[in-house]
This record gives structure tokens, C-alpha cells and sequence, in this order.
């Protein structure tokens, strides 16, 4: 028997207290929130592609990489490219251009220890953590997708939210969701410090970032 995602009384407290249609910070996301640091980044990732560039895209984890890249490959005509995934996580460069062939239907003619990978990069974009203005933006912006058009945070308790965030927004979901819960498990509309403080108690390794 599977359990429900949302516990009965907290899909109640949703509606009666805030008239939310569903979990405001839930992990399913539609497409990424346009933040100024994305819709640029988004712009150098479309210019390095149209001109066959090949290269990294990294960051620090949570800060919305996989789902950025997803929507963009999603946007690309399928008629121009063939998008192909990998799940391996620890392989060579070697070996990864091994897999791409394998996959495209080609036969690879290099030795292991050929630095291949290295001189076909001609690009490593960085996404940054995410600024306490984005944060807050994105925070509100999932809270209308819910249904939320009220205040939900008191002024202190956001601070202490977007600050504990460390500019990642897997981090902020996270956080934002318990303190919902603690302050939907006291009744209350508003979510205070003290149910951000009680949410940060769960999620003790959050202080060692």
C-alpha cells in the first residue's frame, strides 16, 4: 500500500488557511522561473548551441541545473538534434566520448589514455547561487502558482528563510515546505521565525554550508 504524498491534515490546512490549490514548493516544476541570472545564462547556452559549441555547464547542487537544462533541450527543434542521456557520473573524458559514439551509432578509434575531452570543450558555463532578490522573487512566484495572493511569511521569518537558503533554490523548497507544515500543525496563516527555526532543526546540516 503506497502512502499518500501530502498527509490528509496538511492538504486541509492548505486550503482552509491559505486556499492553496496544491504544495507551493513541491518539486514539480512546470519550466524554471525566470530569474535574470537564468534568462541570461539561458541566452549564452542558445548562442554557444547555434554555433555547435561543445561544452560544461556546472554549479553547486540545487541550484537548478538539471531543470534548466531539461526545459532547454525540450525548446531544440528534433528534426536539428538528438538529445542523449547519460546517467554515469564517474567516467573519463575518454569514456564519455565512448558512450556518446556508442549511442550516435558510431565507431570510437582512441586509446583510454588519450586527452581527448579537454581539446573539444570551447565552453564552461558556471551557474551561480542564486541572489537574495531572485530567491525571494522565486519564492513568491511559486506561492501564486499555488493559489497564495496573501502574505505567508512574516517579514523576520522570510529574512531568515532566503538567508538560510544559501542561494539555492532545492534548498529554499526544502526549508519553506517544513516551516509550512510547522505553522499549518499550529493552525496558524502566517508562517513566523520560530516555525523557520523549527524547520532548520530538521535539516541540522543546512548550518555547515
Amino acid at each position: 500500500m503506497t502512502a499518500p504524498i501530502n498527509p490528509p491534515d496538511l492538504d486541509t490546512a492548505l486550503k482552509t488557511l491559505w486556499g492553496a490549490s496544491h504544495l507551493p514548493f513541491s518539486a514539480a516544476v512546470a519550466k524554471p522561473y525566470a530569474s535574470h541570472s537564468l534568462s541570461q545564462f539561458s541566452r549564452q547556452l542558445e548562442q554557444l548551441v547555434a554555433v555547435r559549441s561543445c561544452g560544461l555547464v556546472y554549479g553547486p547542487h540545487g541550484v537548478g541545473k538539471t531543470l534548466l537544462i531539461q526545459h532547454f533541450l525540450a525548446l531544440l527543434p528534433d528534426k536539428r538534434f538528438k538529445t542523449i542521456f547519460l546517467a554515469h557520473s564517474s567516467v573519463t573524458g575518454t569514456d564519455l566520448l565512448r558512450l556518446l559514439c556508442r549511442e550516435l551509432g558510431r565507431s570510437a578509434r582512441m586509446r583510454r589514455g588519450d586527452n581527448l575531452m579537454e581539446t573539444r570543450l570551447s565552453f564552461c558555463l558556471e551557474l551561480q547561487p542564486w541572489s537574495m532578490e531572485e530567491l525571494q522573487g522565486y519564492l513568491q512566484a511559486r506561492l501564486q502558482e499555488a493559489g497564495i495572493h496573501t502574505a505567508l511569511f512574516e517579514e523576520s521569518a522570510l529574512h531568515l528563510v532566503l538567508q538560510a537558503a544559501h542561494g539555492l533554490p532545492r534548498i529554499l523548497n526544502h526549508l519553506a515546505q517544513r516551516a509550512l507544515e510547522q505553522a499549518a500543525g499550529q493552525n496558524c496563516r502566517l508562517i513566523a521565525s520560530a516555525h523557520v527555526q523549527s524547520a532548520l532543526q530538521l535539516m541540522p546540516w543546512l548550518a555547515k554550508l
